[in-house]
């Protein structure tokens, strides 16, 4: 026999050998290898056979003897019935003579009673005839005494001699014959009461007799129907059991096969999925073998030839998220047919691939991402699909922002900025039902529709410029803008071209007057924002969220942040990072606090973080309002102050350099002093001296040009970027 005919019906010791080959990623050597198995496996599949052969006689022999038994009951359920048959028979006829005999009975007891009657009426007419004769006796006695003759008197007394010997013998006739039918009633009366009660005994117990007859038989014919049910259900279930074994004969399932080392593991994890897959699905599966490697628990699954194995791979893979979360693994694969074997294989995980205590080689934690997005330039870019948290994440880092305090310059080594001012642009803040007044930026929401928006874009650009003409303003206050959908609000806007081409300048200086910026949007493409190019992406720090939006900004952008060798590292963490996510939100029921990517791109380090969570944003709203009201009242002085002197309400960095001392004129004591004065410095822009923005060194100012050299960073600095101390 050919060995290769053998591998379509391959049993568990060559499918180890299969997987044995697929570990190691070679087909072909798996199949080698399975060869010499499935050689072995001929044996086994014969004996298998002949054990099926020897349990369909048996059971064709259990079904033969339970067959006999129900023949031999229905023969004994058939005499029974004629039995029942002639009995029923038999009680009618008796019930019907002793109906009869009651009839009769009850005729008798007419006819006494008739006669009695009869009888009576004879004893009142004998004794109506007695008076008649009495009376006749009397008259006769009554002629007999008046008559004067003696003839007379001969005559009358042989008249009453003659008619008293008459009469006594009629009366002792009548007596003799009344008496005797008077004694004849009263025995015919007491035969006939004894023979009514003997027909009532006989009818009631005729009666009982079919009672109690037919009890019995329904008890037996119950009793034979229950027999014979349930030997018709063993032959059922033989028959079920014989159609079981004949379709094992053939290579078909009729439930699943489980391996019997289900102590270990990747036997349980195996039994379990197609046990579930069994009760899910009601899909039956051999389980034939598992090979355990590094984890990975390769399964091979055998399944009946009737069914199409592709139509059984897409009902498996179908199926595979729900047998994942109810089974609780880490990783469920594909499930997949062997080219040269009827065996689907699939790989599962108990565990996740990367450990708890070697996630954090991988990724960075949320602290971590606080604190790389407060100490670092503020100019964020957020890039995630709609639904993936662009909103609760920008609101976390906004929070956190305020908490840390800005930078001067908006550069990681300058000094922190006294006050920090929030301005929020989202178009779709008033008509969204998404968000409502669950907006997490409600708070410093400045924008609220599109045309509102489109407007923020001028401010801010007003902004830069009066920061620019009045630099110690601006060493006083920070700006951070918040644009969500700043995509969408530039395609919105008249003119997008325009507008970019402003904000692009601002997003390029504004750091230097102490402007930062957080914008949102969903598309990757820089190019797709109206006015931007691929090489404007400089302008942001990119916060891409989301396993599946990080995989497109790499296959997008990739090669210009990394090496290959770091970029395929990058992609190969990138699935075992997703399902050590997937595995630890399983766990999670508040979606605020689940696990969250996001890949930070920043020079030609990009570098991956979880998420805070959504709900760690807490403001202190009163802080940034005062600072607010603050920042327009010293405006407010500047503009005055200005107008005061017949120029515009721009003054310009000499003017601030002369100016006196600024001082807001609200009613609280503590608002009325310098607020320009920090630690103990100048209380006047008089005495204010130009320092580095980065070194917050005193800069030399004796160049003809105007502009300052730090003797620390030995850079020359316009006077724009000075900063007054």
């Amino acid at each position: 026999m050919n060995p290769l005919h053998i591998l379509p019906t391959l049993s568990a010791a060559a499918i180890a050998g299969i997987i044995g080959g697929l570990a190691t990623q070679n087909p072909v050597a798996g199949a080698m290898t399975a060869v010499p198995s499935a050689i072995v496996a001929t044996q086994v599949a014969e004996r298998k056979n002949d054990k099926i052969e020897r349990e369909i006689a048996q059971i064709r022999s259990e079904r033969d003897k339970a067959t006999h038994k129900v023949e031999k009951l229905e023969r004994v359920e058939s005499d029974l019935q004629s039995s029942i048959t002639n009995i029923q028979k038999q009680l009618k006829i008796a019930l019907e003579t002793a109906r009869k005999a009651q009839e009769a009975t009850v005729a008798l007891h007419d006819l006494n009673s008739d006669l009695e009657c009869g009888l009576a009426a004879e004893k009142v007419g004998l004794e109506e005839a007695i008076a008649e004769r009495d009376e006749a006796l009397a008259q006769l006695n009554d002629y007999r005494d008046s008559s004067q003759s003696e003839l007379e008197v001969a005559i009358a007394d042989g008249l009453d001699a003659e008619y008293k010997r008459q009469l006594a013998d009629i009366w002792n006739q009548s007596e003799v014959l009344i008496q005797r039918a008077i004694d004849n009633a009263v025995r015919f009366k007491e035969w006939g009461t004894g023979a009514e009660q003997l027909n009532g005994y006989l009818y009631q117990t005729a009666d009982n007799l079919e009672t109690n007859t037919e009890r019995a038989l329904d008890r037996i014919y119950e009793t034979l129907t229950n027999e014979k049910r349930c030997q018709s259900n063993q032959i059922t279930l033989l028959n079920a059991k014989l159609a079981k074994l004949q379709q094992e004969k053939r290579g078909e399932l009729t439930e699943p096969i489980y391996l019997p080392r289900s102590y270990e593991l990747a036997s349980r994890v195996a039994n379990d999925i197609a046990k579930e897959l069994w009760a899910v699905a009601e899909m039956p599966l051999e389980v034939q073998g598992v090979k355990t490697t590094n984890g990975d628990i390769k399964i091979g699954f055998g399944f009946s030839k009737s069914i199409d194995p592709s139509a059984l791979v897409r009902n498996l893979n179908a199926h595979a998220p729900k047998i994942q979360t109810s089974l609780r693994l880490s990783e469920l694969g594909k499930f997949a047919k062997l080219d040269y074997a009827n065996v689907i294989t699939v790989t599962a995980r108990t565990e996740p691939r990367i450990k708890d205590s070697d996630i954090s080689h991988l990724v960075g934690s949320s602290d971590e991402f606080i604190r790389y997005v407060t100490s670092n330039p503020w100019r964020y870019r957020l890039i995630a699909d709609p639904g993936a948290g662009k909103t609760p994440t920008t609101a976390v880092m906004v929070s956190k922002m305020l908490a840390a305090g800005a930078r001067m310059a908006n550069v990681p080594k300058g000094k922190k900025v006294p006050h920090t001012l929030v301005s929020v642009s989202y178009p779709s803040a008033n008509s969204s039902l998404k968000d409502g007044d669950t907006y997490p930026l409600a708070a410093f929401l400045k924008y609220g529709d599109q045309t509102q928006a489109v407007k923020s874009f001028g401010d801010a650009i007003d902004d830069y410029e009066f920061r620019v003409q009045n630099p110690r303003y601006a060493s006083e206050f920070f700006h951070l803008y918040v644009w969500d959908e700043f995509d969408n609000t530039l395609s919105d806007a008249s003119d997008p071209k325009k507008h970019a081409t402003e904000m692009k300048k601002l997003l390029k200086q504004g750091g230097h007057n102490n402007i930062g910026y957080i914008v949102s949007g969903q598309s990757v493409m820089t190019k797709t924002i109206p006015g931007f190019m691929t090489d404007d992406r400089s302008l942001f720090t990119e916060i891409v969220i989301g396993v599946n939006k990080i995989r497109i900004y790499l296959n997008a952008y990739g090669k210009g942040k990394g090496s290959d060798a770091t970029l395929g590292k990058l992609s190969e963490n990138m699935d075992a990072i997703e399902q050590y996510m997937e595995s630890k939100n399983r766990l999670v029921t508040d979606s605020a606090r689940e696990l969250r990517l996001a890949l930070v791109v920043a020079g030609q380090s990009p570098k991956l973080f979880f998420l805070p969570n959504f709900d760690d944003a807490v403001f202190d709203v009163d802080t940034v309002s005062n600072s607010e009201a603050l920042a327009e009242e010293i405006k407010g002085q500047i503009a005055s102050k200005s107008e005061s002197q017949g120029g515009d309400a721009k003054v310009t960095e000499n003017d601030a350099r002369q100016a006196e001392t600024i001082t807001p004129q609200g009613n609280d004591p503590a608002s009325k002093a310098s607020v320009f004065s920090r630690n103990g410095g100048c209380a006047s822009l008089s005495d204010a001296l130009p320092h580095c923005p980065t070194c917050d060194v005193i800069l030399k100012t004796d160049r003809k040009d105007g502009r300052g050299y730090c003797s620390s960073c030995k850079k020359t600095k316009a006077q724009s970027k000075f900063i007054y101390k």
